[in-house]
């Protein structure tokens, strides 16, 4: 957070400036955990699948994951995004999160030379396949779940930021690449008569638990 060029307002005054820090931080530290614990398998389309649990995945989306994090289970990329993610800020489907723009609000084709703004570990954000903007129906019909990836930032590692995304099983290592490398693997998806052409969104999500109502508690640090 202190990398970011955002400035992040916590909510409260004396010590429940503290405490909601540490609520904040918790949040991001779940997502980081639940990614670290992941065991379901990756699939799309009318691969999926997902046991019967006596559990409302709205309501209480980290109980619902815990449920079903085993290898048969298996579920496309944005669906396990959202269960880590919410169930990480451990409230209901849904809330406690919001946007904030980076690099500008721009989308950056991948793989860049460009540096790109810091992100905060737990960040959730999307790397597009534009290719499937320009042919939606024939992706979806010779490659579904290749219409982008859902990508959350780790840590920085050997020097490279590392992002991890459900695209093999699991916490599997070979989900956790650079920026760069997710785009050069995004790179090698085809359909029959095109190639995809990824770029990164120019907007990620974040939690908001512990931090300040309003504008989404934080602020465009413009030192």
């Amino acid at each position: 957070m202190f990398d970011s060029p955002s400035t992040f307002r916590i909510q409260g005054d004396g010590a429940e400036v503290t405490e909601n820090l540490k609520k904040h931080v918790a949040a991001r530290m779940r997502i980081l955990d639940n990614i670290r614990h992941a065991r379901f398998s990756f699939a799309a389309g009318n691969a999926t699948h997902e046991p019967d649990v006596d559990i409302d995945w709205r309501q209480d989306p980290q109980g619902y994951l815990e449920a079903i994090n085993e290898p048969s289970s298996r579920i496309s990329c944005e669906r396990a995004s959202s269960l880590v993610f919410y169930g990480g800020i451990g409230e209901s489907f849904g809330t406690n999160y919001s946007t904030r723009p980076i690099n500008g609000g721009q989308r950056i084709p991948l793989p860049t030379s460009k540096a790109t703004e810091p992100w905060i570990p737990g960040d959730w954000g999307h790397i597009v396949n534009t290719s499937a903007l320009d042919a939606p129906a024939q992706w979806d019909r010779e490659a579904p779940g290749l219409e982008g990836e859902n990508i959350f930032f780790l840590k920085v590692w050997s020097g490279s930021d590392v992002y991890w995304g459900h695209l093999n099983d699991g916490s599997s290592y070979r989900n956790v690449l650079t920026l760069n490398d997710w785009g050069r693997r995004i790179r090698t998806w085809r359909i029959s008569l095109d190639a995809a052409r990824p770029a990164l969104r120019g907007s990620v999500k974040y939690p908001t638990i512990g931090l300040e109502p309003g504008s989404d508690g934080w602020e465009r640090n413009t030192r």
